[in-house]
């Protein structure tokens, strides 16, 4: 389960398990808008590689925006909107 450690507020979540049962961490990426998580994420479902959807999140603990992914399966229809998105966003920014 991923959550903010009190001590330093930085969000972590579990990267991979070693044989002994050792969790190994890693900081989650902290975006200080909305609209950077959503970039982000769109970003994200654009890539051919990416099975399950990507959205954006305001944390709880630490008041900044993380990324997570969902169960919801990505659609073609889904990932070109992305793709769109990110296209426009690329042009815009030019």
């Amino acid at each position: 389960m991923n959550k903010c450690a009190d001590s330093d507020n930085s969000c972590t979540y579990v990267w991979y398990k070693l044989e002994d049962g050792t969790e190994v961490k890693r900081n989650k990426r902290k975006y200080e808008t909305s609209d950077f998580a959503i970039a982000a994420a769109k970003n994200m479902n654009a890539k051919e590689s990416t099975i399950h959807k990507f959205v954006a999140y305001k944390c709880s603990h630490c008041g900044y925006y993380h990324i997570g992914h969902t169960n919801k399966v990505l659609t073609d229809k889904d990932r070109q909107k992305a793709r769109d998105f990110v296209k426009y966003y690329k042009l815009k920014k030019a």
